[in-house]
């Protein structure tokens, strides 16, 4: 029998919409090739169907859709106080794509947008145009990208939103460092490539217990981190993000079986490096996911704009795995 509660709703990825303006571009043809039965619809711009009022996240994520769109300018973004600080001076985001396969109750994309669909800007060589001649006005001193901010990239590998163009860019410019971050499990999809020594492949991890009430739809701990070992061993650079760290009452207890089952797995001296990051969010982005998720009791407890120090008891317990020189503590970018 039919489960009443799902048979409203279109399969996931059931309608395309294309911009006229790239309807013939190479990559979209070859995303639509990939969803053959999928109804395309044509618009004038993604923002048409994206940045719609009123839509109802939650319900959408029922029933993504994929809008392929051009990205117009700027193509740069200096990250937000609320991101990790860089060690880089020159650091930057980029946007191949919007939204996220995933359904985490803690990520600040619920409150930034409208719509749960998911946007692929097809013209990734004007993106990495742009960052070549930011690359040149700041004298080729060494550039920090990241490319899976406003996103999962990875985790959107099978829709289109391609990771090889960034692998290959960074062959091409070894002063330009670049970051994937990703709860994703799909390493195999790129694990042909040749690893190129300014490519960090970053990895988010949660205790299971806050994994399994908070990260819906994303792949367990132990597949993310079979693919992190998998990555290591074939020379990738590896990052591990222990973020966010959520207030528990148990909180020692759980972060201390995450550390012990992370690395009997992973050896850190192998890591690029281990972060650890604390539940952060801006208020507006905050009140905004507190009224469309009100059974999610993360959004009724306090936080904080400036988080506090960690409790000394999880930085002590990670550094008896990890190097202090490889540990990265949260600091903001302000």
């Amino acid at each position: 029998m039919t489960n009443s509660r799902n048979s409203c709703f279109a399969k996931p990825y059931s309608h395309i919409y294309v911009e006229q303006q790239i309807a013939e571009a190479p990559r979209a043809i070859d995303i639509l090739n990939r969803f053959g039965n999928a109804e395309i619809v044509r618009i004038d711009t993604y923002k048409q169907v994206f940045n719609r009022p009123k839509q109802q996240f939650d319900l959408q994520k029922k029933s993504a859709k994929i809008i392929l769109a051009k990205k117009q300018p700027p193509y740069l973004q200096p990250f937000s106080n609320q991101c990790q600080k860089s060690e880089f001076p020159n650091a930057v985001y980029v946007t191949p794509a919007l939204g996220c396969v995933y359904d985490c109750d803690f990520c600040f994309l619920h409150g930034m947008y409208n719509s749960a669909n998911i946007v692929v800007f097809v013209n990734i060589d004007d993106i990495q145009k742009a960052i070549c001649k930011t690359h040149e006005e700041q004298n080729r001193t060494p550039l920090w990208v990241s490319i899976s901010y406003e996103t999962d990239l990875l985790a959107l590998d099978s829709l289109g939103a391609a990771v090889a163009p960034w692998i290959a860019f960074a062959h091409q410019h070894p002063n330009i460092f670049m970051e994937c971050r990703t709860r994703s499990s799909a390493f195999h999809r790129i694990a042909m490539h040749s690893p190129p020594p300014n490519f960090i492949l970053a990895w988010s991890l949660s205790p299971r217990e806050h994994a399994q009430k908070y990260e819906h739809r994303a792949p367990r701990i132990e597949q993310r981190l079979r693919a992190a070992k998998e990555a290591i061993d074939m020379g990738w650079k590896v990052r591990l993000c222990f973020d966010p760290v959520l207030n528990d009452t148990h909180l020692s207890d759980i972060f201390q079986r995450l550390f012990s089952d992370t690395f009997a797995q992973l050896d850190a001296c192998k890591l690029f490096d281990v972060t650890l990051g604390p539940f952060r969010m801006g208020n507006d982005f905050f009140k905004r996911i507190q009224r469309a998720r009100p059974q999610c009791d993360l959004f009724y407890r306090k936080i904080e704009l400036e988080p506090e120090p960690f409790d000394r008891a999880i930085v002590k317990e990670i550094q008896k795995y990890v190097p202090r020189e490889k540990l990265v503590l949260w600091q903001s970018q302000s």
